[in-house]
């Protein structure tokens, strides 16, 4: 055999034991691409991982699911600080360990989608038992140290995820509510952590109850990828499949991993970030304050706060008060002067529909507001929205959203206290058609009357006027004299400048 002959046999020879080895154990040649590299050394209790679709979620959480049972994630060199596997507690995960693997179904997503793509991964030498169900589909992954994996399926009911102890979830594509609260009670006893991979076409309670409003002490994480940032698909067969959804607002949702039910944002240039949700601070006394109230009959009485700058005309949305414990407008107006104590608010407005009489009482909802709120002459007294031009509203407040170039600021400012109007903010909806019937009707030009009871009291008082000096009546001598010397300004230096406009 000629020495050029023997150098391709070794060539084969290597590359064919190289791919054995990679067949054998898979998840340790694994190289997760930057946002997945994100989402697997994050320390928070429940982890979201929004992807479009083959964006390579479930190949990341399926590696993660096999770090667990291993206790280790194998794919990174010894001494790396995320090698080990930790509960949410911080202590490395022990082995053996117990984890729960959900899917929608049995026969779709446990036997086309997730056991392939574990027992892809996995590597055959650390497989104790496979065990299967009555479908035939596999429900049970024994390894030899013990660990063992759970399968489960969305369309079983809720109580079979209940009465068990487990270190670990993992739930590809959104869960129905109830399941994820049946089965996170699994996780208690060990501290265990949990993670989803999906796509966001269904299930909006997690953007609601996990992501935009998550409870107080609630340990959340969200990462994000687009299809184009797996570097393993073909961007023209990307391309391709895109090509074939019509509808805009769902070909967004599976490229980009955005929810779909909030593709129909009202307000969608607000985010939960500077400029626009910045750190709570204490309105400086030359501010001018002012309230918006919005009373309803069944739901707690939604009042917000903001300071304008009369510099600038900046809002500062400083307060908010949703409080269903208040459940008279006496308890709801002894909680606002509370609230108020030390400084002056110079002016209140209230939903035009507080002029209906109260069901206990022969007055007015705005007549009681008035005599609680404002019984010295002295006081401001409280205006009456006007009800009619809702689109003009809206279109003002939006206004307000357009950052300016300059100061690198939006007209509104709304601080980190306010946790209720970032909520409506973020959810507060066009009341469009479902996206399987847009294409034969005309959009709806209405918005959805849910999430939006802070932002009505917000418009209404946006209706009403923009600047400070619109609800401080003594600011206008100020403002006059401002202008007086622009006046005065463009009239000196028009001699000197050519060709510039004023």
């Amino acid at each position: 055999m000629t020495q050029p002959e023997d150098s391709l046999l070794t060539l084969y020879e290597t590359l064919h034991q190289a791919d054995r080895e990679l067949r054998q154990n898979a998840i340790a040649y694994y190289e997760p691409h930057s946002k997945q590299r994100n989402f697997h050394e994050a320390a928070a209790k429940i982890r979201i991982l929004l992807a479009g679709n083959r964006a390579g979620k479930t190949t990341a959480g399926a590696c993660e699911a096999i770090a667990h049972m291993l206790g280790e994630r194998v794919w990174l060199p010894e001494g790396h600080e995320h090698r080990i596997v930790r509960l949410a507690s911080g202590r490395p995960i022990p082995t053996p360990n117990v984890g729960t693997v959900l899917g929608e179904s049995f026969k779709v997503a446990v036997d086309r989608v997730l056991w392939p793509t574990v027992n892809e991964w996995l590597p055959a030498s650390v497989v104790k038992r496979i065990g299967k169900n009555q479908q035939a589909v596999v429900d049970t992954l024994e390894l030899k140290n013990g660990s063992v994996i759970r399968f489960m399926a969305y369309n079983q009911a809720p109580k079979e995820f209940e009465g068990y102890k487990a270190h670990w979830s993992w739930y590809d594509e959104p869960p129905p509510r109830d399941i994820f609260v049946a089965n996170e009670r699994s996780l208690v006893d060990y501290g265990g952590r949990s993670w989803f991979t999906l796509t966001p076409i269904r299930m909006p309670w997690i953007w609601e109850d996990l992501i935009s409003s998550p409870e107080e002490g609630l340990d959340v994480e969200v990462f994000r990828m687009t299809s184009w940032d797996n570097p393993h698909v073909s961007k023209e067969e990307l391309r391709s499949y895109f090509s074939k959804i019509k509808d805009p607002a769902e070909r967004h949702a599976r490229e980009v991993g955005e929810f779909l039910h909030l593709q129909g944002r009202v307000f969608p240039e607000w985010e939960a970030k500077p400029p626009y949700w910045v750190s709570t601070i204490k309105p400086r006394d030359e501010w001018v304050k002012i309230m918006g109230i919005d009373p309803h009959p069944r739901k707690p009485v939604a009042c917000v706060w903001a300071a304008i700058s009369p510099d600038s005309d900046i809002w500062y949305v400083y307060r908010e008060m949703y409080d269903p414990e208040l459940r008279t407008i006496g308890d709801v107006c002894e909680a606002i002067h509370e609230r108020e104590k030390g400084e002056r608010v110079k002016f209140r407005i209230i939903d035009p529909s507080a002029q209906e009489n109260e069901r206990t009482s022969d007055s007015s909802v705005y007549e009681q507001f008035l005599a609680e709120l404002c019984p010295d002459p002295r006081d401001p007294g409280i205006e009456l929205a006007q009800k009619s031009d809702k689109d003009g509203r809206r279109k003002l407040l939006r206004g307000m959203l357009e950052v300016d170039p300059i100061f690198g600021s939006p007209e509104l400012v709304v601080m980190d206290s306010c946790l209720r109007l970032r909520h409506e903010f973020l959810n507060h909806i066009w009341d469009d058609w479902a996206p399987g019937s847009r294409d034969s009707h005309d959009e709806k030009q209405e918005v959805k009357k849910k999430d939006d009871d802070l932002l009505d009291a917000l418009m209404y008082l946006r209706q009403y006027g923009g600047r400070a000096v619109d609800f401080e009546p003594k600011l206008w001598t100020r403002e006059k004299t401002r202008e007086r010397y622009r006046e005065d300004t463009r009239r000196l230096m028009k001699p000197y400048i050519k060709g510039r406009s004023w």
